[in-house]
């Protein structure tokens, strides 16, 4: 093989540019690539070089592969689809490979868990309000139990990438009784590769919802004081710890709004806000310059007697936007038309009506890009 002669130092380079699905497939060539390959400082920078920007709704996004998980058990505990662009058929086609976890957890179940999370290639389970959690690794098999111990009256959390140390962090805003009647704000982070939660000081003290987004090395909520008031953003700065707010746009300074209708999205880089309250349309607020209150700009999707229950996962090409419609099929819209186009997604059970499926299927979708980073460190073992 002409790379047995090349340096080392060639090969790794080479192999580091290649996507993970052609990386693992890599690791059965040789004894030494499999070495290369399983070595974590490869995998750290592999996924330095993934990390590129899905792209805005302006320019081409590079996308390739989504995704799926299914949101409700329906037979299929033990497995998850990766939907990838079929490019031989102009991107209007898609295929479908089902992957069984090969080491998930005892007695796994999607309907154990509460919420699902998906980032840079990464999952994370809640169970029981996060009381325990669970985080995985789709193209590595990896899976770690990262156990919370406290339950709480409500409890955001999300995870994401310190950049400055190449590690991920779990963070968790909980509220707990304060013997009088009312609530207390609490949080903590734990840094993957420790096995201890870390307790953060000068906490707002205002609840968070279930819903986050990490983006510019922040993970980001949506906060309120109760159930129908004006709102704002809460971020957690992923390497310096420490708690700060942005604003929402102005329509939504002085309204009373219900937060459960609204949801946090990092929309191919860009912090978004999703207003589902309105009836005949769905609305993307979209944050263009990162920390820039004046730089929010809104996309407006108009519902159609077809399309109803819709939810934006990306932008797509031509300034389109990709959605999930119905928790099962794959649609674009066009702003400017205000057209869906279906996607024809080969192989995803129940994405066609007239599959033959004895129960229905229902989905979560995430833009997907592997990666190779272990979630069960050397230097601990759970």
């Amino acid at each position: 093989m002409m790379m047995d002669h090349l340096p080392s130092e060639i090969t790794t380079q080479i192999i580091s540019f290649l996507p993970v699905k052609s990386v693992l497939q890599c690791r059965s060539v040789c004894k030494s690539w499999r070495n290369l390959i399983d070595d974590r400082r490869f995998a750290e920078s592999h996924f330095t070089k993934s990390l590129q920007p899905a792209g805005n709704i302006n320019d081409t996004p590079i996308i390739t592969s989504f995704l799926f998980l299914p949101s409700y058990s329906n037979g299929n505990d033990d497995a998850f689809y990766v939907v990838d662009i079929d490019n031989e058929h102009t991107n209007t086609f898609f295929k479908t490979k089902k992957i069984k976890f090969s080491s998930c957890p005892p007695n796994f179940s999607y309907n154990l868990y509460d919420q699902f999370l998906y980032v840079d290639g990464l999952l994370c389970f809640s169970l029981q309000d996060g009381f325990f959690f669970c985080l995985c690794n789709p193209a590595t098999q990896d899976w770690v139990n990262l156990t919370y111990g406290r339950s709480s009256t409500q409890l955001g959390f999300g995870f994401g990438l310190d950049h400055t140390i190449t590690k991920f962090k779990l963070a968790v805003v909980a509220y707990f009784p304060d013997g009088s009647g009312g609530c207390t704000t609490e949080a903590q982070v734990l840094t993957l590769g420790s096995n201890s939660w870390r307790d953060l000081k000068n906490v707002p003290q205002v609840m968070c919802s279930n819903s986050s987004a990490t983006v510019q090395g922040s993970i980001h909520w949506l906060t309120h004081s109760n159930q129908m008031l004006s709102f704002r953003i809460l971020l957690f700065n992923l390497a310096y710890e420490n708690f700060l707010f942005l604003e929402l746009p102005k329509c939504y300074l002085e309204a009373e709004v219900d937060v459960n209708g609204f949801h946090m999205l990092n929309f191919g880089g860009d912090l978004s806000v999703v207003d589902f309250s309105n009836n005949d349309r769905v609305e993307i607020w979209v944050m263009k310059e990162y920390g820039v209150k004046e730089s929010w700009t809104r996309l407006t999707i108009i519902k159609s007697a077809e399309y109803i229950q819709l939810f934006p996962i990306s932008p797509w090409k031509d300034g389109e936007i990709l959605l999930l419609v119905e928790s099962k099929k794959l649609v674009s819209y066009n702003f400017e038309s205000g057209r869906y186009t279906l996607f024809q997604v080969n192989g995803l059970p129940g994405n066609n009506d007239l599959d033959n499926v004895k129960k229905p299927y229902f989905y979560d979708a995430y833009l997907y890009v592997g990666n190779l980073l272990s979630v069960q460190p050397t230097d601990y073992s759970n």
